[in-house]
């Protein structure tokens, strides 16, 4: 895997930091497939697409952050269980939910992240069921 984990963990620093996905981590014909969301279930590509869906995110939520709580390496995939935690614009309300990234890599470059519900199903995706 070219891309280490590492970069990755940045990457979440760097959003938690700004509020805006690291965009050089992206390979520009990127994948984000966003549809193991509860809502808005779509798939943008390229850094325009992916960065515009970050970009909204600040318009909903005073402040979104995400802890990684791990870092699965499988083959060229990284399964990533995050905690979200979000504060509604306007409202305040703080909400907190669990998911799994599922990071593939090619060429030095995130090619696709996916998003799923569960860690097992983003293991599973990744070729690792029963991990």
């Amino acid at each position: 895997m070219a891309l280490d984990i590492d970069a990755i963990r940045q990457g979440y620093e760097h959003f938690n930091r700004t509020g805006r996905v690291d965009l050089s981590l992206f390979d520009p014909g990127a994948e984000f497939d966003a549809r193991g969301r509860v809502f808005d279930r779509a798939v943008y590509r390229g850094h325009e697409e992916i960065g515009r869906y970050f970009a909204q995110l600040s318009e909903i939520w005073e402040r979104q952050a995400l802890e990684p709580l791990d870092f699965v390496a499988v083959g060229d995939k990284v399964v990533v269980p995050v905690r979200i935690t979000t504060v509604g614009k306007g409202s305040g309300v703080q909400t907190t939910a669990d998911a799994a990234h599922l990071w593939t890599i090619g060429d030095g470059k995130v090619i696709r992240l996916q998003i799923f519900q569960t860690r097992e199903e983003a293991l599973e995706a990744a070729g690792a069921g029963g991990r």
